[in-house]
């Protein structure tokens, strides 16, 4: 399988949780999850990017997704928003390099 992203993020956004999953290059796999408050969203922010995360796709239902989107899209030099997008849950981990 072709890797076309080092460094990525899935995300699954709920109500009251985001859960987060990072993988890639030289990044051990590991999972989180926060709380779908401001304070916490900032905190998996600063999560991606001190990760070096790339690439972030996400699944939610509804409009959950907003705040984190909102959180996200401001430009920092490690997030690309085009790759933050609504998927389906049982793709999203897929986009991610395997490790």
């Amino acid at each position: 399988m072709e890797i076309i992203m080092e460094k990525g993020c899935g995300l699954d956004v709920h109500k009251e949780t985001v859960v987060t999953c990072i993988m890639g290059a030289e990044i051990k796999k590991e999972i989180r999850t926060y709380t779908a408050m401001t304070n916490d969203l900032l905190r998996l922010k600063e999560w991606l990017q001190i990760s070096g995360i790339t690439h972030v796709a996400m699944e939610s239902t509804g409009v959950y997704w907003k705040p984190v989107f909102n959180i996200l899209e401001d430009p920092t030099p490690h997030i690309d928003r085009k790759y933050i997008s609504d998927m389906n849950k049982s793709d999203h981990f897929y986009l991610l390099p395997k490790g």
